[in-house]
């Protein structure tokens, strides 16, 4: 019953998934291509995933999410998910801001 819920949820939010998948790839400076070759399907599929024409398999968001480094609960609009993402987000800011400072010394 859970799971039925949770694929409804995914389906009324596919709209939306494919935008928090082009926001990600985007963020991680990915083309669609650079992330179509990294998780085995075509530039076209991606664009297809980002503008919502297609449904992604679990194993395409899996893939999605290793590649993006972000949790798929960032996708499907989980809260804990976007909390994750957004966590992870700030880690990888501080991390960057760090770098730099470390090359100015």
């Amino acid at each position: 019953m859970a799971e039925n819920k949770t694929v409804e949820y995914f389906k009324q939010n596919l709209p939306n998934v494919g935008k928090r998948i082009r926001e990600a790839r985007q963020a991680r400076g990915l083309t669609q291509s650079e992330l179509a070759e990294i998780i085995g399907i075509s530039d076209k599929s991606v664009s297809a995933l980002e503008v919502g024409r297609v449904e992604p398999s679990i194993t395409q968001m899996q893939a999605i999410s290793a590649a993006t480094d972000m949790p798929i609960g960032a996708f499907t609009g989980e809260k804990a998910g976007m909390l994750e993402a957004r966590f992870s987000s700030l880690m990888a800011e501080f991390d960057e801001i760090k770098k730099a400072f470390d090359y100015k010394k």
